[in-house]
């Protein structure tokens, strides 16, 4: 009797297997991992955007970065209408290839062997999602001083 009842749970727990997909094959995530939500990537990017590119493009992407003064031709300018027409992918080559690689200035350094594409990444997301600075709220007309 004992005998049967071991067989027969382990069938139960058998069938339970094969019907929850434990198959042995890997099955599709119906979810994003935290590290694929899209703020956590354009933190991660604003992470590699200080370090690798705040130089030359500046804290908005304006192309006025401290070193850009010293570049033969200004860095571009994210916040420029043209540059907001741009696909991710196109940013992603563009940071990958430099700009020789991507028929643009060739002082734009490459990154893709510097950088694995996970980072150029999130470093385009990032880019795409900066957005020029409030300039009105920045503005002091002094009347809080009276």
């Amino acid at each position: 009797m004992k005998i049967i009842l071991i067989w027969a749970a382990m069938l139960l727990f058998a069938a339970g297997s094969v019907l929850a997909g434990g198959n042995g094959a890997q099955q599709e995530k119906p979810y994003l991992s935290f590290k694929e939500i899209p703020e956590f990537r354009i933190q991660r990017g604003e992470v590699l955007y200080k370090r690798y590119c705040l130089f030359c493009h500046g804290e908005y992407g304006a192309g006025d970065g401290m070193n850009a003064y010293t570049l033969p031709t200004k860095p571009g300018n994210f916040l420029d209408d043209d540059f907001r027409q741009e696909t991710t992918q196109a940013v992603q080559e563009i940071i990958a290839e430099g700009g020789e690689g991507s028929g643009r200035d060739k002082a734009m350094p490459a990154f893709g062997n510097t950088l694995p594409s996970k980072n150029i990444n999130d470093l385009a997301t990032y880019i795409q999602s900066i957005k020029p600075p409030d300039t009105a709220a920045d503005t002091d007309d002094g009347d809080d001083l009276l």
